[in-house]
């Protein structure tokens, strides 16, 4: 009993300190891309540790990723591996659920658009971009990404550790917004 009750003080304070302060229900500074699931052109599975830093905190979690045609689904724990939300993308609608008090540590819009600008093919990450009136830059080697505005300002830039593989180790800096994303594969199924 003490057990569980140190457990769910710990996930508290995990969320708690993760917590942005993202007013969720106003996402208009948040591109929404029209990519569906299935315009990732495969479907795939990832185990991934995130440290985020946002400000002054920095938190950190796992999430398990799966992306099937019809489908993109995200669930994100803590160090513990205590499920704190989950959020799915379906038919062109994002939903999400809180399993913790605190919130949900990044708004869901923010993780949907990460995973967009990270994983998607560039033609069909370009032209949703371009929609949205901004537009993809990548190195010949695909190393590296940048998301650029109408101006030409450098909104995103994510760095491939491995040009060979978008998914070993990963970083992603957001100018526009001010957090930064440290990711690292601990396991990946890819199918076609």
């Amino acid at each position: 009993m003490r057990q569980n009750f140190i457990a769910l003080a710990i996930a508290c304070l995990v969320s708690a300190c993760g917590h942005q302060s993202v007013n969720q229900s106003d996402t208009s500074a948040v591109p929404r891309l029209a990519l569906e699931p299935r315009s990732l052109g495969h479907s795939l599975s990832l185990s991934q540790l995130v440290t985020g830093e946002y400000g002054d905190r920095t938190y950190q979690m796992r999430y398990e990723i799966d992306i099937q045609p019809e489908r993109l689904g995200v669930v994100g724990l803590s160090p513990l591996g205590i499920t704190l939300f989950t959020i799915i993308q379906e038919r062109g609608v994002i939903t999400s659920k809180v399993f913790v008090p605190g919130g949900i540590p990044i708004d869901p819009d923010y993780l949907i658009l990460d995973l967009h600008l990270i994983y998607w093919p560039s033609i069909p990450l370009q032209e949703a971009l371009e929609s949205t009136g901004m537009r993809l830059d990548e190195t010949a080697d695909r190393s590296m990404r940048r998301i650029r505005d109408i101006h030409g300002n450098v909104l995103t830039e994510i760095l491939y550790k491995s040009a060979h593989s978008r998914f070993d180790e990963i970083s992603v800096a957001h100018f526009d917004h001010g957090y930064r994303l440290n990711i690292r594969a601990i396991g990946l199924r890819r199918s076609e």
